[in-house]
């Protein structure tokens, strides 16, 4: 901003949080709008702020977010990639690096490893393997944490995912079933 304050971050958040109804609500609200235009007032000059206003009035979240989604897909089998934004601004691209992801995953790897050393302090034992699942399972930062981690432990992987799919199930009749295990 102008004040040298920077941009609220609430505003983004809900942008891309495409999966949780109140922050797209929030959004998508009038006075989100009011904020924008507001902001837009009070920003430095050259200021992309105008992008996240086009992305509100334009209903483009799930788009950016699926943008996002298919960059990181592709970083899994490539070092870069390139995603169209010309929806957004006639020409904008965005390049993404494997180590742009890695820095943005670096807190949720910490929590991934926390999760993993509480798993193997309530089991009281050392894994003699680790099954990685789902469409994070192929991202080879996951992959290199885990075996940074844990550099003796074999990885494996299956259906990516059906095994989560599977695995939600057998949960669910835990939690719900009558006890009883569903033949498979």
């Amino acid at each position: 901003l102008k004040t040298g304050k920077p941009l609220p971050h609430p505003l983004f958040w809900d942008a891309a949080a495409i999966n949780d109804v109140s922050a797209q609500s929030r959004f998508y609200s009038l006075e989100t709008a009011r904020q924008l235009q507001d902001l837009q007032l009070d920003s430095q000059p050259g200021s992309k702020l105008g992008r996240l206003a086009s992305l509100r009035t334009h209903k483009l979240s799930h788009q950016l977010v699926w943008r996002a989604e298919q960059g990181k897909i592709a970083l899994s089998t490539q070092e870069s990639n390139h995603q169209s934004l010309s929806e957004l601004e006639k020409g904008l691209e965005a390049e993404l690096t494997r180590e742009q992801l890695a820095n943005a995953s670096a807190l949720l790897l910490e929590k991934i490893g926390e999760l993993m050393d509480e798993a193997i302090a309530a089991a009281g034992v050392q894994p003699d393997r680790v099954f990685i699942t789902g469409g994070s399972a192929r991202s080879p930062l996951i992959q290199a944490f885990i075996r940074q981690k844990l550099p003796q432990v074999p990885l494996e992987g299956g259906d990516d995912f059906g095994s989560v799919a599977s695995g939600l199930a057998r949960y669910a009749e835990r939690l719900f079933g009558n006890g009883q295990p569903t033949p498979t």
